[in-house]
């Protein structure tokens, strides 16, 4: 937690997509709740309006940030436009057709009236399912409610799940769902950009709206009824509670936050997203290089040499030797031993001093206490790992925040999981003396909370062991090594705070520059680096309870730590999936494998066989590959496997599916796609793979057998109707694709 009440606010904003809803829940409780505050930023959240045109805003500065429906951002002429996708906040679009009853499916919005936005029948999931299937409306600009619908003056409306389903619902509306990722066009919503100017010259400005909205999200989807109170009764008095409620439910399955973390961004997905536009000719083709996430701009900015200025360099030199202090004996996170700076802290200083040639030293304290007073009274000149609090402000320049760790309380096994710190509040809490926490929990519960000082850590935690204390309250990094070394059986933990321990370099008030220098040298901190150090320092083993009596145990599982230092909890059920997954993955290529592909044709089958739906697949088989073998090697022919397989798993959709068939042949399967788009997607695949792979002087090619199953008829016989297909295209010059023709259907050769 920050106090920057006296602090200078840097003045951001955000346009948001629509009208306030619960889909804007993290943004405004960030807000709410004082998280954007917190880390220096006043934030002006702008509400949609008619008329308003989100990318033109960003790029041109009006509004800071912008949240839009697409991941990738392009004018009328196909060309992608300077914006950096920061995150993505539900990783499931929202965005469905509703229909009349009777409309079941894409092909029958042929000529049909469709209600939906200028932008949505461009820039959308509805406008690629549209193209795909060649279906020709009557565009109805959106009214923006169910009126129209409701009295059947359109056959269809985009919509949103999380909104206008519960309208219908309410009064009882008949109607149909036609969802773009039901016909392989995976999407998602809610993306935050802004543009590449802003997130180049001000890193770490994005960093902390980002982490503070984080925080927003965190809270919305915990307290979800008070949430949508507040958006209520101070955003939009109009909103009907229990809808915004309904809208709470649907937004948390959208955000899939078992898979994702809140806010994180698919690069991969983004580039098939990218292909799909191109393919549809709305996206010229060549511009890979602009796609642009958050990562991007952080890697190019991290990979940069450390340049400091002419006053910057002076100092230093005059300066000489840079003194350091800190706390002796917190280990794995910080320690002192044998005189020497070790820990996650201990590496942390190596590496600045390795990025910046700056001579670090020692300057040993007896305890943490001793250490700020050293600081106090310019003995030593900064603290490497610090939490800025109003109290140490007064003699303390503070960086940005660079570490991030869970605060977490230890407690007897015997005890209960502890959702709300405020809760147990009155019970003898221990923290050790001087640390930051005592001040910020005194602020949150107005001073209400029973907080008893120790010594460190071992006197605390033996305190909870004797019954002299409740529970501990530190970092998850302190805590839980020394309850694995020395209270396993006795002690747990057993909740964790909302608050996190978030670490800066703190250095004496009187030597800016200093603090300067220490700011740069943090940003060609790369998360990278960081996760080596983490990962060399942190391992836990613990029990975890929840209040409904769930218990998982972790054994030896990794702690990751970066950007926020969360705590995964790798369930059962994911770990079966994941075995599952590897048991149908060829090894060598990383794509499914003969059983998976096998189980998938099988499904489409007797999808096709209820419903009637369409599926096309094609059968790859690489040219000429034993003389590639024989010449350059096994090893270059297993490279060229690898390298076919992920080009065509970055070509197709999320639903579509590229497996190893045997050998050099591999199978592409697409449900609800005809075979005249198989066919046109297959020799796409074919000329990508002729200009991109090559072994020695060969260009390598593929010849293609197409086919689609048929309802009613055995898989064998599409099969071996495929091979035929396959092995004429092999014996017709090669790098060419054969399909059956209708006459040869019609001629009875499916039998």
């Amino acid at each position: 937690m920050h106090l920057f009440a006296d602090a200078p606010l840097t003045p951001l904003s955000i346009q948001l997509d629509w009208k306030y809803q619960f889909q804007h829940a993290g943004i405004i409780m960030a807000k709410e709740r004082g998280y954007y505050k917190d880390v220096g930023l006043d934030i002006t959240i702008k509400e949609y309006k008619k008329g308003i045109n989100i990318t033109e805003d960003i790029l041109s500065g009006k509004s800071t940030f912008g949240l839009i429906n697409t991941s990738l951002i392009y004018d009328n002429d196909g060309n992608l436009q300077p914006a950096v996708l920061l995150a993505t906040y539900l990783q499931k679009s929202p965005l469905v057709f509703i229909t009349q009853p009777t409309l079941t499916k894409p092909s029958m919005l042929r000529n049909k009236k469709i209600m939906i936005t200028a932008y949505e029948a461009e820039n959308s999931s509805l406008s690629l399912l549209l193209n795909h299937f060649s279906i020709p409306y009557t565009y109805l600009p959106h009214s923006y409610n169910i009126n129209a619908f409701k009295n059947k003056k359109v056959d269809a409306i985009s919509a949103f799940v999380s909104n206008e389903l519960y309208d219908l619902k309410k009064e009882k509306i008949p109607y149909n769902i036609i969802d773009p990722a039901d016909y392989g066009f995976v999407t998602n919503a809610m993306n935050l950009f802004t543009s590449d100017t802003f997130a180049k010259q001000h890193p770490k400005l994005v960093e902390k709206f980002l982490m503070a909205t984080k925080q927003g999200w965190e809270y919305a989807l915990e307290h979800p009824k008070k949430t949508a109170m507040i958006i209520h009764e101070k955003y939009r008095p109009s909103a009907d509670i229990k809808k915004l409620t309904y809208e709470a439910t649907v937004i948390k399955n959208l955000m899939l936050t078992d898979l994702f973390d809140i806010g994180e961004t698919n690069k991969d997905l983004m580039r098939r997203i990218y292909k799909q536009l191109v393919r549809s000719g709305k996206l010229k083709p060549g511009q890979e290089a602009k796609i642009l996430t958050f990562d991007d701009i952080l890697n190019t900015i991290n990979n940069q040499p450390i340049i400091f200025n002419k006053k910057e360099q002076q100092f230093l030199a005059k300066k000489g030797v840079i003194k350091v202090c800190g706390n002796p004996d917190i280990m794995p996170f910080e320690g002192i031993i044998n005189g020497k700076h070790t820990g996650i802290i201990g590496d942390m200083i190596t590496l600045i001093k390795d990025k910046t040639n700056m001579n670090i030293v020692l300057y040993p304290t007896k305890d943490w206490g001793a250490c700020l007073n050293a600081i106090k009274e310019k003995k030593c000149d900064f603290a490497a790992s610090i939490t800025n609090t109003k109290q140490r402000r007064k003699y303390i320049n503070f960086t940005d925040n660079y570490l991030h760790f869970p605060i977490v309380i230890a407690t007897k096994n015997d005890k209960p999981f502890i959702e709300d710190i405020d809760k147990i509040k009155e019970k003898k809490l221990g923290v050790t003396k001087d640390l930051a926490i005592i001040e910020i929990l005194k602020q949150r519960t107005n001073n209400t909370i029973n907080l008893v000082e120790v010594e460190n850590d071992m006197d605390g935690l033996k305190k909870v062991e004797n019954g002299t204390l409740y529970g501990y309250i530190n970092d998850l990094t302190v805590i839980a090594p020394k309850i694995q070394q020395h209270f396993a059986g006795s002690l747990r933990i057993s909740g964790r705070l909302k608050e996190n321990d978030d670490i800066s370099i703190g250095v004496r008030n009187d030597e800016p520059i200093l603090r300067d220098i220490f700011q740069k040298t943090l940003t060609h901190i790369t998360p990278a680096e960081k996760q080596k150090i983490f990962n060399r320092w942190i391992s836990v083993q613990q029990v975890v309870s929840t209040d409904k009596r769930l218990i998982v145990e972790i054994l030896t599982a990794s702690l990751l730590i970066f950007a926020g230092l969360f705590l995964y909890l790798m369930q059962l059920k994911k770990h079966n999936r994941e075995l599952l997954h590897i048991a149908r993955i060829d090894e060598l290529t990383q794509i499914a494998n003969r059983l998976k592909i096998d189980e998938i044709l099988n499904q489409q089958q007797e999808l096709i066989d209820r419903y009637g739906l369409q599926c096309s697949f094609a059968i790859f088989d690489v040219d000429d590959f034993k003389k590639v073998n024989d010449t350059y090697g096994h090893l270059a022919g297993d490279k060229i496997l690898q390298d076919i397989s992920h080009l065509i798993s970055t070509s197709i959709r999320s639903t579509d599916t590229i497996g190893r068939w045997g050998g050099e042949e591999f199978m592409l399967i697409c449900p609800n796609t005809a075979v005249n788009d198989i066919y046109n997607l297959v020799q796409e695949i074919q000329k990508d793979i002729k200009q991109t792979i090559i072994c020695g002087e060969r260009h390598i090619t593929l010849s293609v057998g197409v086919r689609f199953l048929i309802q009613g008829r055995p898989i064998d016989i599409a099969l071996k109707l495929t091979d035929d297909a396959l092995y004429k295209a092999k014996n017709s010059g090669k790098n060419r694709a054969e399909m059956m023709d209708i006459q040869d259907i019609l001629n009875g050769k499916e039998t």
